[in-house]
């Protein structure tokens, strides 16, 4: 299955948004940007949106405030602790940071994922 590219102004945005510190990561995942803490993505890009990964009582928060919905990359693959980033969020730089704070939180909170050691054929 091919996915959207994501815009290079769009990905511009996320990198000047996106939180950095000394214990996050910025990657990319299918070729899209991505910020990690202990190894546990919580935001990032799919094709032209941004997701949040959020705790289940800010997410429904955030879905019935913002009527946002869940990020689904795929027909009936839903990522239930991904939330889609609304445009009205996305223009509003204070309500983006915030919602981005609350992301990194809940990202913080999970518990480290260990680099499982390869197979060797």
């Amino acid at each position: 299955m091919q996915f959207e590219k994501s815009s290079p102004e769009f990905i511009e945005f996320f990198l000047k948004v996106a939180p950095s510190g000394p214990d996050i990561e910025h990657k990319r995942v299918f070729g899209y940007p991505a910020c990690f803490v202990n190894s546990n993505m919580f935001t990032g890009l799919h094709g032209n949106t941004m997701i949040l990964r959020l705790g289940e009582a800010e997410r429904e928060h955030f879905l019935q405030t913002y009527s946002a919905h869940i990020f689904e990359p795929m027909p009936g693959h839903r990522m239930k602790e991904y939330a889609v980033i609304p445009q009205a969020v996305l223009d509003n730089a204070g309500i983006l940071e915030e919602w981005l704070g609350k992301s990194l939180v809940y990202g913080r909170s999970l518990p480290p994922k260990i680099k499982k050691p390869s197979k060797k054929s």
